[in-house]
């Protein structure tokens, strides 16, 4: 195994950065090094100490190596450099594992390319880090992050934000799995279609385990499931929009053992929204109100639900 180190304050950066006294000073040319060396049955784990990394271009993870932090999310922080360079923080496209940071102020800019503002991944593993306050343009898709394979385990998503976007939280697809997160007061502002506030399934991907709450949009505000993937043994509660608010299945997808409640709308919907197609499954709605009926059914299937 090679190890490499990452220490802002270092005086004396020296390659290939194997030791904390010859620590690099930023993490992509730690990252630079690693993949460089990078083979066969070797692992390139680089650790990186405590500080606050600001970031200028994305970090592209293209090796399955390993980005760890030594003190934890909380005193180790990516941050992108928005407003004065329009860059999210990470792009992982090979199996690699980002460990134990606060990934926050990225931007993801441009017609087509405004896919997760703080992290896009097609890959690896995220785990343990906080995902928080990052952005996606005019019509972005997973401001937080966006996940078309891979996994984001032990998270917390949180005060992403897009204009007309999709999954201000967390957009999952390509089987892609979130599992154990909490996500919550992600916003998605002057949106006039579905959307999924805090998160959106889309086709296949799991949300598993996990807790979504006081996510924002105007409608479709907790967790919404496209023309498939499942929601599965999570607690949806006290999001904030117009209709469906808790759990929205539309044109297919499944929700299984989840706990929606405390919703309150003058529209309708804030528990549960099956629209054609899709099945619900043993879940309870509770303590929700609306104006129009808490629960909306056209040809998908509602079983075992209180």
């Amino acid at each position: 195994t090679n190890y490499y180190y990452v220490n802002a304050a270092n005086g004396s950066p020296s390659l290939p950065f194997m030791s904390w006294a010859d620590a690099a000073t930023n993490i992509p040319q730690a990252v630079v090094q690693a993949e460089a060396d990078f083979g066969a049955g070797t692992n390139c784990i680089i650790t990186v100490t405590d500080g606050v990394y600001l970031i200028s271009a994305e970090i592209s993870l293209t090796k399955p190596v390993t980005l760890v932090s030594a003190g934890g999310r909380t005193n180790t922080v990516i941050k992108g450099a928005y407003p004065s360079s329009m860059n999210r923080c990470l792009n992982i496209t090979a199996d690699a594992l980002v460990d134990g940071f606060t990934i926050t102020n990225g931007y993801a800019a441009g017609e087509g390319t405004n896919y997760g503002g703080g992290i896009y991944m097609t890959n690896g593993t995220i785990r343990n880090c906080d995902i928080a306050g990052n952005f996606a343009s005019n019509l972005g898709i997973g401001c937080g992050v966006f996940i078309s394979g891979g996994m984001v385990s032990n998270c917390q998503i949180f005060g992403n934000q897009s204009n007309l976007g999709k999954g201000g939280g967390a957009y999952v697809q390509n089987d892609g799995l979130v599992t154990g997160c909490s996500i919550f007061t992600n916003n998605i502002s002057d949106n006039v279609g579905t959307s999924g506030g805090g998160v959106l399934i889309n086709e296949s991907g799991t949300v598993w385990n996990c807790r979504i709450s006081g996510n924002r949009s105007r409608h479709d505000s907790g967790a919404t499931l496209n023309r498939g993937g499942l929601l599965a043994n999570s607690v949806i509660c006290s999001n904030i929009g117009g209709n469906g608010l808790g759990i929205v299945l539309s044109y297919g997808g499944v929700a299984s053992n989840c706990v929606v409640f405390g919703t309150r709308t003058t529209g309708h919907s804030p528990g549960l929204w099956v629209n054609n197609g899709g099945l619900a499954y043993g879940c309870t709605i509770r303590n929700n109100e609306a104006q129009y009926g808490v629960v909306y059914q056209n040809n998908g299937i509602i079983r075992n639900c209180l």
